[in-house]
């Protein structure tokens, strides 16, 4: 095999590993458990194990993502233990949403949103209209990811050199804004979150996985130190204390 070759088949790797995190992040329909549930994760996963087989406690995880992979639990255990860490965002224990880390106020979440949309448009891709979730929703970053190694795999086998650096640039800035600067607090908070085996082994796998990609990236993000403020404050209950009169104009 040709050193192409080995850069195909790599990139290809990646864009497999990113949709497979994509997958495992997203709300477990059927169909997204039906997928999870196929010999595909498994094949996933053992060609990242072949690709990092120099790296023992990169291969650690990996068997243990597999192991988890292989042994989950029912749809419906699944889904409670799901809608439990992530659905209803004011309550959520462990928010899966980029501009719940690491802004101040909503007009940093607005202007952060708006950059993310921007990279998605930048390739001609929308939000579905089918799909609830927004922007900035860790399975719909991931997944861009995926389409984005995928197009460095297309690029590399067709030999268009100007769309290969293109798609390179995109991943380096993607990662370096956005996804690389919130998964590792987000991994942490779901370490503490949860005793559900296969979210457990699912964020060990995340955080190594990014952390290869930010090493093999070269990029360096300004990683999060902790959630927005907002998240671990009580609403102020409202008072008219300081409200001032209005006149009587009657």
């Amino acid at each position: 095999m040709n050193a192409t070759e080995k850069e195909i088949r790599k990139a290809a790797c990646r864009s497999e590993m990113y949709k497979l995190l994509a997958k495992s992040f997203m709300y477990p329909s059927q169909k997204i458990f039906d997928f999870l549930s196929r010999s595909l994760s498994e094949d996933s996963l053992s060609k990242y194990l072949e690709r990092c087989a120099g790296s023992f406690s990169a291969c650690e995880v990996i068997v243990g993502a597999q192991n988890a992979f292989n042994r989950l639990p029912n749809r419906v255990a699944l889904e409670e233990e799901y809608n439990r860490l992530f659905a209803h965002i004011g309550s959520t224990k462990c928010p899966p949403y980029e501009t719940e880390y690491g802004f101040d106020n909503v007009f940093q979440k607005t202007e952060a949103m708006a950059d993310i949309a921007g990279f998605y448009r930048a390739y001609q891709l929308e939000i579905a209209d089918t799909n609830t979730e927004r922007a900035d929703f860790l399975g719909t970053e991931l997944e861009f990811m995926s389409y984005l190694t995928a197009s460095e795999a297309y690029a590399r086998q067709q030999i268009r050199q100007e769309h290969l650096e293109v798609c390179i640039d995109m991943q380096q800035k993607f990662v370096r804004d956005h996804l690389g600067r919130w998964t590792t607090i987000f991994a942490k908070i779901l370490a503490n979150s949860t005793q559900n085996e296969f979210y457990f082994q699912l964020k060990n796998l995340l955080e190594q996985f990014l952390e290869s990609e930010i090493v093999y990236l070269n990029v360096a993000p300004l990683k999060v130190a902790a959630p927005n403020k907002e998240l671990d404050q009580k609403p102020e209950e409202f008072s008219c204390a300081s409200c001032v009169a209005v006149p009587d104009r009657t």
